[in-house]
């Protein structure tokens, strides 16, 4: 499932705001689903699977993504 869990909690509070007229709410989820989507974007780019190797024995691997965000 990985993190777009939180798309879907941020969906559901922009709903909320929506339906109870908070249009500042509404406008700051929408920029922070935006955020999430686009951090979430490059934190499954970079741990895509990498093939090593060329023979039976395969493995592959991930880039391990540290504090910085970086691999």
């Amino acid at each position: 499932m990985g993190h777009e869990w939180i798309i879907d909690v941020i969906a559901d509070l922009q709903h909320f705001a929506s339906t109870h007229d908070l249009k500042l709410l509404e406008q700051q989820l929408h920029c922070a689903a935006t955020v999430a989507s686009s951090e979430i974007s490059q934190i499954v780019d970079h741990t895509c699977p990498v093939n090593q190797g060329d023979g039976s024995e395969t493995r592959q691997f991930s880039a391990i993504v540290g504090a910085s965000g970086r691999a």
